[in-house]
């Protein structure tokens, strides 16, 4: 067994372990980054027309998307060689950290007097460069081997700064391998007063809730005379059990957090099936009225039938074909086509009606304007929804992190090993960082006059 540890495990310790090896994990992330950053599902088919890349792939079919895919680079923030990498660095991490604790507890070793290089002209004795210690503060000690031998130290739990930070990246590390396999990231779209538990992955995998979420109501607001969204906010229920435990407001700035699920208001859009409810505002005589109307369903106003023929969601203009179409399913500029009819059936008008219209629409035959002024019970609601078991976790390495890096820098540790020989100051400084944002030992310079 001690041969086995000596002839493997051993070796490759030091190998995990090393500052090389350290550097290629580095370079090889930084290298996958820039990789990930470049190609993406958006990208990749715009890439595959690139001179360089036509030259090997077909560019007529989907060869250099299966070629990168199979590399595991088309999502590579999520490869197994990314993971791995990761997996590595945070070893290296781990095994450098332990490597460190005996300097932590020891600090920098005594030297032998004759290694102390840097002398100074000196009249006293040792012990006053030693009381100068102890006044301000440094731990002094002497060593067991040679009594003259003196080492001063100063801001000793900094000693701790580089163990602390390695901790810190460490715990982000774990915090994120947790979060990535056993957490999720998905969405839900939910219709007014619908019930749903199921998440819905990118992948199209679902994930089933152990609570529901109920839509109650659904609040847009536009800028004044333009299709452009305000601010959207979701009125829901959260069920368990068939009860209500939680009634609450989302919109895009404030999120819900509940048995550390986390719904964001991402989007909105409309359903062709719902029964929507049109408001419109109908003026005549100097009298106006606003009426909901529902799609072909027929509305008695005085002596006219008044009449949803059809409804767009995002109404869009053909200047070749001269007629109007639906862009998309996205509310972005609603609009319904509303007919007038008299008692006997005839047509007397009919035409496309804005919801983001600033006036209303006035039809100088029949003597009567319209004004399509709000949509009701006919929108769902997209949230975003992550679970991160780990988020903690990296939230106490992020703070571990910060932590750390305030002991390596604002407590640099320093060490000066000194003695005193016939007449001669005879030292060595040892210190944390080459170029500290305080030093020190520049006291110690100052007050024996050293240059």
């Amino acid at each position: 067994m001690k041969n086995f540890y000596s002839l493997y495990i051993k070796p490759a310790v030091k190998i995990l372990g090393s500052i090389k090896f350290a550097f290629i994990l580095i370079i090889s992330l930084i290298i996958l980054s820039i990789i990930g950053s470049i190609i993406s599902d958006a990208s990749i088919d715009k890439i595959k027309y690139n001179f360089i890349v036509s030259l090997f792939f077909d560019t007529s079919s989907n060869e250099f998307r299966d070629f990168v895919s199979t590399l595991g680079l088309l999502n590579i923030y999520t490869s197994p060689l990314f993971i791995t990498l990761l997996s590595l660095f945070t070893i290296n991490l781990l095994i450098c950290t332990f490597k460190l604790f005996p300097f932590a507890k020891k600090g920098f070793p005594f030297i032998d007097e004759s290694a102390l290089k840097n002398e100074a002209a000196f009249k006293d004795d040792i012990s006053a460069v030693t009381d100068f210690f102890y006044k301000e503060g440094w731990h002094v000690s002497r060593s067991p081997e040679n009594n003259n031998l003196v080492k001063a130290e100063h801001h000793k739990p900094g000693r701790y700064g580089v163990i602390i930070t390695h901790f810190g990246i460490i715990f982000i590390m774990i915090g994120a391998f947790i979060g990535h396999y056993m957490g999720f990231s998905g969405s839900m779209l939910v219709f007014e007063n619908q019930i749903l538990n199921e998440v819905e992955k990118q992948n199209g995998e679902k994930i089933q809730l152990n609570f529901a979420v109920k839509l109650n109501d659904f609040n847009i607001e536009f800028y004044e005379g333009s299709k452009t969204a305000k601010a959207f906010t979701s009125n829901i229920s959260l069920v368990e059990n068939d009860n209500e435990v939680k009634n609450v407001d989302i919109n895009v700035n404030h999120p819900l957090k509940y048995k550390d699920v986390v719904f964001y208001q991402a989007s909105y859009g409309q359903s062709p099936h719902n029964d929507m409810v049109m408001n419109v505002l109908i003026s005549k005589d100097n009298k106006s009225e606003t009426v909901g109307l529902k799609y072909g369903k027929a509305y008695d106003f005085n002596d006219y039938k008044i009449v949803v023929r059809d409804f767009y969601s995002d109404i869009a203009y053909n200047s070749q074909t001269g007629e109007y179409y639906n862009k998309s399913y996205n509310l972005s500029n609603p609009a319904l086509y509303l007919a007038v009819y008299d008692k006997e059936g005839r047509g007397l008008m009919g035409g496309w009606l804005l919801l983001y219209s600033k006036e209303p629409t006035y039809v100088e035959p029949l003597n009567m304007a319209f004004q399509f002024k709000e949509l009701k019970d006919v929108v769902y609601s997209g949230f975003s929804v992550k679970y991160n078991p780990g988020i903690s976790i990296v939230y106490f390495g992020g703070i571990l992190l910060c932590f750390g890096v305030v002991f390596i820098y604002l407590l640099n540790y320093t060490a000066i090993i000194f003695t005193v020989s016939n007449g001669i100051l005879k030292y060595k400084v040892f210190t944390h960082r080459k170029f500290p944002l305080v030093n020190p030992a520049d006291k110690f310079y100052k007050y024996f006059n050293i240059s």
